[in-house]
C-alpha cells in the first residue's frame, strides 16, 4: 500500500502554513494540536492495522473519529474537557482539509458536525481578599524564596494574570517606577499593560478585563 500524499500534505500545511504562518498560535496551542493529531493517527493505525505512513485521508472517517473519542474517555480515562479539546483540534484540522481539498468536503463536514460533549460545570472557587492576605502574611520574606513567592502571588492577584502569562514575564516587561506597570503576553502574542494600585487591588483586574473586550 502506498502512502496518501494528500494526507501528508494537509498535515504539513495545517501546522506550517495555517497554524504557524497564518494564525501565529502560541507554542502551547501548537503542541496541543500536535499531540492530538499524533494520538489520532496512532489510534487510526491500530484500528486499521495500517502503518501511520500508509494511512489514507479517505480512512479518516467520522466513525473513526467517534471511536477515537470513545477511546480517549474509556481507555485513556480522559475527562470530558480533554475529550472536547481533542475534538476541537480535529475540527480545526478537518476544516482546513475541507477548505483545500474539495473532494473530501463531505467527509470533513461529517467530522466537523460531531458535537462537543456536555459535562458538569465545576464551581469556580476563589479567595476573598482577607483570605489571601492571611496566606501572604505566612510567607517568610526574610528569605529569597519567600520574597519570590510573595511577589508572584501578589502580582497574580493584582493583575488577574494566567499562570502561563506570569511564567512568560521578562524583566523588561516590568516598570517599577511610577506609575508601576507590567506588560503581560496573552494568547496569540497579544500584550496587555496593567498598572498597579496598592490602595485598590480590584481596579487592576477590572482594567485587565476591559482590555480583553
Amino acid at each position: 500500500m502506498t502512502s496518501d500524499n494528500r494526507l501528508s500534505r494537509h498535515v504539513h500545511s495545517f501546522f506550517h502554513d495555517y497554524l504557524t504562518l497564518q494564525r501565529n498560535v502560541s507554542p502551547h496551542t501548537l503542541l496541543s494540536y500536535r499531540d492530538t493529531i499524533k494520538l489520532f493517527l496512532t489510534f487510526a493505525s491500530r484500528q486499521l492495522s495500517t502503518p501511520v505512513v500508509d494511512l489514507s485521508l479517505d480512512n479518516l472517517t467520522a466513525d473513526l473519529v467517534l471511536a477515537f473519542l470513545e477511546y480517549l474517555e474509556q481507555e485513556r480515562a480522559n475527562s470530558i474537557t480533554t475529550r472536547n479539546t481533542r475534538l476541537a483540534a480535529l475540527h480545526a484540522f478537518f476544516r482546513h482539509v475541507g477548505a483545500h481539498d474539495p473532494l473530501s468536503l463531505e467527509q470533513c463536514h461529517r467530522i466537523v458536525a460531531i458535537p462537543a460533549k456536555r459535562g458538569d460545570s465545576k464551581a469556580v472557587h476563589y479567595l476573598e481578599r482577607e483570605e489571601l492576605q492571611t496566606i501572604l502574611s505566612e510567607i517568610d520574606r526574610g528569605r529569597p524564596q519567600g520574597r519570590r513567592d510573595y511577589a508572584l502571588l501578589t502580582l497574580t492577584y493584582q493583575t488577574g494574570a494566567r499562570v502561563s502569562e506570569v511564567v512568560a514575564l521578562r524583566a523588561c516587561d516590568l516598570q517599577l517606577e511610577g506609575p508601576a506597570t507590567v506588560r503581560l503576553w496573552g494568547k496569540a502574542c497579544h500584550s496587555y499593560c496593567i498598572s498597579f494600585r496598592r490602595s485598590d487591588v480590584t481596579s487592576a483586574c477590572r482594567r485587565r478585563s476591559a482590555s480583553f473586550g
